[in-house]
C-alpha cells in the first residue's frame, strides 16, 4: 500500500475549514488504525475522533484520578 503524496498548504487550509483534519502518519500505524477500525466495524474517522476524544477526557481529568490506589 503507497502512503499518499503530501497535500498543498492551500489544500490543508481549504480542508481545515471544512471541518477535516489530514496528518501524515507513518504507515504501521496508519495500517495499525485501519485494522483496528475494521474490527470494530466502524469508519476509520470515527474510531480516530472517539479515540481522540476519549485522550482528551483522560487528559482533563484531575490529577488525582490519574493516581491509582495501593492494593
Amino acid at each position: 500500500m503507497k502512503t499518499p503524496p503530501p497535500v498543498p498548504a492551500a489544500d490543508d487550509a481549504a480542508t481545515s475549514r471544512q471541518g477535516r483534519l489530514h496528518l501524515r502518519v507513518p504507515p504501521n500505524l496508519a495500517m495499525a488504525v485501519r485494522l483496528a477500525a475494521e474490527v470494530r466495524r466502524v469508519p476509520v474517522s470515527d474510531f480516530v475522533a472517539d479515540a481522540l476524544l476519549e485522550r482528551l477526557d483522560r487528559d482533563a481529568a484531575p490529577a488525582n484520578s490519574k493516581i491509582r490506589a495501593p492494593r
